[in-house]
């Protein structure tokens, strides 16, 4: 890539070598004159020409400011190098905030329209912190990187101010806690479409070795082409990387409670059921999803509380009657020892051969909760399916 560095009487050009860890600039490989470091510590200041569009960068070098002139596709070039890598700071103020979506503890999720290209994006925005760092966000965009069809896809992320930004696709829809709160239950149809999709992402990042760590209503999204999406990634793990995580440490002690007081004979150095144990916790997690899908009624406690032990999942098995369709899936993803719980891939081939009578709720007990509902009638879209 080529460069110029202006001056009063004459421009000077100049060629950008990318290294592992740098950017160096210079007249030719062996006459390298500025030097500069991939690290967050390094200030890049975009220079901005007619209808917002990268003309340049500026950056600091022996006290003083030096700017470096490119043409447009140049930059972004250069830009997709530096992303994630250095701090930007004057790059925010090109995304115009409309409305804040969410608002979590470590982050916010803004709808912003960009002035570069002129689209609206939904920006992540988190800040540096020591519950979310940069391996935390280097990992995210790792997992982002895989590109399933049900995850949420990023356009752009950068660094500035001492803040993790994530630019997303705009999704239109609504998330799976609001079709649950709307006054027509579920029915088995759109249940499936939901189950599958998101059984074909556990798949994908199981596969890969991660564990997803967080299914949640607020964090499903479901298109109006009836796409299903993931919409929070930051909690997606590496399973050699739990341990360091807050969450890690904190279900571990959990974990020996719950062995100790079923007397479970698990090998915890055991690398196979390090990969069997966290993966079974996404399947739990699914299927507390699946009970509130089916019946409307959240569980009250999980796996993971204290003092419960396997009590919650148990309690909540011995409510059902006999168990076909859907409601024996449900059985097998509470499964109370992670070694015989379900699988995944295993869940995804129960769906394909099982076959849904008209009694599929029936066996529920709680009839009242049942009856805060309306029935309503309608077909899952041509479109719906072929998202399957």
């Amino acid at each position: 890539m080529m460069c110029k560095s202006k001056h009063f009487f004459r421009d000077t050009e100049y060629l950008i070598y990318k290294q592992e860890n740098c950017i160096q600039i210079g007249k030719n490989a062996k006459q390298i004159k500025y030097t500069i470091q991939l690290e967050l510590s390094t200030i890049i200041t975009w220079v901005y020409g007619e209808k917002n569009r990268f003309i340049g960068f500026k950056f600091r070098w022996k006290q003083k400011l030096k700017t470096m002139i490119m043409d447009y596709h140049k930059c972004l070039q250069l830009k997709s190098i530096f992303d994630g890598k250095v701090s930007y700071n004057n790059l925010v103020k090109m995304f115009n905030s409309i409305k804040q979506i969410q608002e979590h503890s470590q982050n916010t999720i803004i709808l912003v329209h960009s002035c570069i290209d002129q689209t609206q994006y939904q920006m992540k925005v988190i800040p540096n912190s020591i519950n979310y760092n940069k391996l935390d966000f280097m990992l995210e965009l790792e997992v982002l990187s895989l590109q399933h069809k049900n995850m949420i896809q990023v356009s752009e992320y950068f660094v500035e101010n001492d803040k993790f930004y994530i630019l997303y696709e705009y999704l239109e829809g609504r998330s799976l806690r609001e079709r649950m709160n709307s006054q027509y239950k579920m029915r088995k149809e759109e249940i499936i479409v939901v189950l599958k999709q998101i059984l074909s992402l556990l798949i994908a990042l199981h596969k890969k070795g991660y564990m997803c760590g967080e299914l949640t209503k607020d964090n499903i999204f479901i298109q109006k082409n009836g796409r299903i999406i993931l919409t929070n990634l930051g909690q997606i793990t590496k399973i050699g990387e739990i341990m360091r995580t807050k969450r890690g440490t904190k279900d571990i002690d959990n974990i020996n409670e719950l062995i100790l007081q079923n007397n479970i004979e698990m090998n915890q150095n055991n690398e196979e059921f390090d990969r069997q144990f966290w993966f079974a916790q996404d399947m739990y997690c699914l299927g507390e999803l699946l009970h509130e899908m089916l019946t409307g009624k959240s569980l009250q406690k999980t796996i993971f509380d204290k003092c419960s032990g396997f009590q919650s999942s148990q309690n909540t098995i011995s409510t059902l009657r006999t168990k076909v369709g859907l409601r024996k899936l449900l059985d097998r993803m509470l499964e109370p020892d992670p070694r015989l719980r379900i699988s995944a891939e295993q869940a995804q081939n129960f769906i394909k051969d099982m076959e849904f009578g008209e009694d599929s709720f029936v066996d529920f007990s709680d009839q009242d909760e049942r009856n805060n509902y309306q029935e309503v009638y309608y077909f899952v879209s041509k479109v719906c399916l072929q998202n399957l």
